[in-house]
């Protein structure tokens, strides 16, 4: 029992890091998307819309 118990919090760990990387990584492309997109146009438009 004690080894199950190790592997489903391994799965569990193993889990939410997966989960915090694919946040991390969501997080930075729209930041960086958004980025483009206002160094792109922001001579264009100066209100920041």
């Amino acid at each position: 029992k004690k080894e199950s118990m190790k592997s489903t919090q391994k799965i569990g760990a193993t889990l939410f890091l997966i989960m915090g990387f694919m946040v991390m990584i969501g997080s930075m492309a729209l930041i960086i998307a958004d980025w483009i997109h206002n160094a792109g146009s922001s001579e264009e438009h100066a209100d920041g819309h």
